[in-house]
Parts: structure tokens; C-alpha cells; sequence
């Protein structure tokens, strides 16, 4: 879904794409994406993702 989100720590991320193609903040791509754990699905960035 695109779109900006808060996370845990009350930071913002912002996502981008459709398809395969998938950004975080503009500069992350999607690796991985729908993963199903116990708990959560995960998403699998190709980089670290710094808090503002």
C-alpha cells in the first residue's frame, strides 16, 4: 500500500511502488515482501532503516 505510516517508535515511514516494485522512504527497494510469521507478515528491505 502506498502511503506514509508511524511505526513503533513513533517515526515515519513512507512507501511507494505497485507490483513488484516496492520503495521505503525513497531509497529502500523491497527484497522480500509478504513473509507470514506466528505474529506479523515481514517486509525484507535492502537496507538499514534509520528513525529520524
Amino acid at each position: 500500500e502506498n502511503g506514509s505510516f508511524e511505526t513503533l517508535q513513533k517515526g515515519v515511514v513512507t512507501t511507494r511502488g505497485s507490483g513488484q516494485e516496492y520503495t521505503v522512504n525513497d531509497s529502500s527497494k523491497v527484497v522480500c515482501g509478504n513473509v507470514k510469521t506466528a505474529n506479523a507478515h515481514v517486509y525484507i528491505v535492502d537496507t538499514v532503516l534509520m528513525p529520524e
